[in-house]
């Protein structure tokens, strides 16, 4: 039966190669949620849907409960213009299923948190199979998405960055569509997209942007990305206003949509918008950061720290195809429908890119807040891979053709081995991975685990090893503590957070200064470890005894 014949179920449902791989992926993925840690923001997203559950049980009433879930007025939260759609989905299961222990709501955030993921995969597997025709080529796409160690690693518990990033996935699915045919529901579906996309963090608006830009695009040049088909069947004209009216309309159920999704807006909408736009382009963070060596004020970060940051936390290789990528789409030009979407990706990797440079935008924690950048680039590493097979295709004689090939699914292969090692070898730390390029001494010289994950796995170590009812700790910072709340009830209740005068270990991730001087010249109480979280030779976190008087 031809694909364009098949009913839409069918058509969704993948080869069974790509099936058994799918199922394979989520039992795995559902197996391993539980192992990652708690991280610094977990708490105040959480925090941040019981603030937005009490804005709108109040504006739906015409008298507001006197008992509130936070506490705290929308308008007077410092985080009110922070993206909530995932929080208010999560807070609304959460009470559904009657959980209200910490451990329980927190996994349940986990979970959700890797389902997402789970089905940007799906939208990224089907987006490689429009690119490029093959099941084969789609699925080594995800699998190099997957096979990326930090993204692997930040899918299980990152609700901000891998949500949007799966989203990021699935609007260029539905942009990709849209452009392909621009029907009224192909504009109502990127809509909706764009909207939950907005709703997670306002930097979504750079769908909405390349969306026109691609719009404008056919209008100036005409048959521009037109299919044989479309140009036999109407005329440009026609074909334009068609466009046109879907693009207004998509543009107007965006905004609609964004509004109903973000209930910060649901008063005065347009100003709301201002101010949360405003507050994106000088995001308030004074604390300093670890680049290269040095600590760095967040708005003195030269401007190559996010190509710098993926250059040295990405698989080498993958940054190699993602160039040849960028080279066979800038050089070669391909026409027809692929190209359209080379050229998509090339708008989603770069506008965004050049709009936080330009604006000064404040980022922190690497290239987290960037990690949607992500899916262009592995579309356009696929690309790369792709035509490079093309070239040896036609310009590699006959004899050494084979020889050829093999070696480049060779180095793949070498390249996936590395990182799946690395990955197997570390877990639940494969957030801290940085290839060669980023030196020996990376905790020394970049930041580590920012977030504060394997606090857990010290909490661990001091729970089997100290059999004391009562166990005095104190942290350095938040993540320490927070962690905690992931452990089972009976062991929680073990671990006292005290002042450092009354506590016995003393746990630190070595960020900031002065705690990252002091860990690295081994000042106490640093020369007195218990436990250490090492990868690769490098200690991210730990427990030491106090023995001394806190001064």
């Amino acid at each position: 039966m031809p694909e364009s014949l098949k009913p839409a179920a069918i058509r969704w449902l993948p080869g069974l190669p790509a099936m058994i791989f799918f199922l394979l992926f989520l039992a795995l993925g559902l197996t391993i949620t539980g192992d990652y840690g708690i991280h610094w923001d977990d708490h105040a997203q959480y925090r941040h849907g019981l603030v937005t559950a009490d804005f709108a049980r109040e504006f739906f009433q015409s008298q507001p409960e006197r008992e509130t879930l936070s506490g705290i007025r929308l308008e007077e939260y410092k985080d009110r213009t922070h993206g909530v759609v995932f929080q208010m989905l999560a807070l609304g299961i959460q009470n559904l299923l009657r959980l209200d222990d910490p451990r329980d709501t927190f996994l349940l955030r986990h979970y959700m948190t890797f389902i997402v993921f789970f089905i940007g995969l799906i939208f990224f597997y089907r987006l490689l199979k429009l690119r490029f025709d093959n099941p084969a080529l789609a699925l080594l796409g995800v699998v190099m998405m997957i096979l990326s160690p930090r993204i692997f690693a930040d899918s299980f518990y990152n609700s901000k960055d891998v949500v949007f990033l799966s989203l990021t996935i699935i609007n260029t699915w539905t942009l990709v569509k849209f452009l392909q045919r621009p029907t009224v529901p192909a504009a109502m579906y990127h809509a909706l997209a764009g909207a939950l996309l907005i709703a997670i963090r306002i930097t979504g608006l750079f769908v909405p942007a390349i969306t026109l830009l691609f719009v404008l695009l056919i209008s100036v040049k005409k048959n521009l990305f037109l299919t044989n088909h479309e140009k036999s069947q109407t005329s440009f004209g026609t074909h334009l206003r068609s466009r046109m009216i879907t693009a207004g309309i998509y543009l107007v159920m965006t905004l609609l949509l964004t509004i109903v999704f973000w209930p910060y807006l649901w008063r005065d909408p347009f100003s709301r918008l201002s101010e949360i736009f405003t507050a994106m382009s000088h995001f308030k963070w004074d604390d300093p950061v670890l680049f290269r060596g040095d600590f760095i004020s967040p708005t003195a970060l030269p401007f190559y720290y996010i190509p710098y940051w993926i250059a040295i936390t990405t698989p080498m290789l993958y940054s190699l195809l993602f160039l040849a990528g960028i080279g066979f789409t800038v050089f070669r030009r391909r026409t027809g429908f692929p190209g359209m979407i080379d050229l998509v990706n090339l708008a989603l990797f770069f506008f965004p890119l050049l709009a936080v440079v330009l604006l000064g935008s404040v980022i922190y924690d690497g290239w987290r807040q960037m990690f949607f950048l992500c899916v262009p680039m592995m579309l356009l590493a696929m690309t790369g891979f792709s035509e490079t097979l093309e070239y040896i295709k036609r310009n590699v004689r006959q004899r050494f053709k084979t020889g050829f090939r093999l070696m480049l699914f060779g180095i793949v292969a070498i390249s996936w081995a590395g990182s799946l090692y690395f990955m197997v070898r570390y877990h639940p730390n494969q957030h801290v991975y940085f290839n060669c390029l980023a030196g020996k001494e990376t905790t020394r010289n970049f930041e580590a685990d920012y977030w504060g994950l394997s606090y857990r796995q010290v909490l661990e170590y001091l729970l089997v090893h100290d059999p004391s009812d009562t166990i005095l700790v104190f942290s350095v910072n938040w993540p320490g503590e927070a962690n905690a709340d992931i452990l089972p009830v009976a062991r929680r209740k073990r671990l006292h957070f005290v002042p450092p005068e009354k506590a016995v270990y003393y746990l630190s991730n070595y960020r900031f200064p002065p705690e990252h001087h002091k860990f690295f010249s081994r000042e106490y109480p640093y020369d007195q470890p218990v436990t250490e979280v090492s990868v690769k030779k490098n200690k991210i976190s730990g427990a030491y005894r106090l023995t001394q008087g806190w001064e």
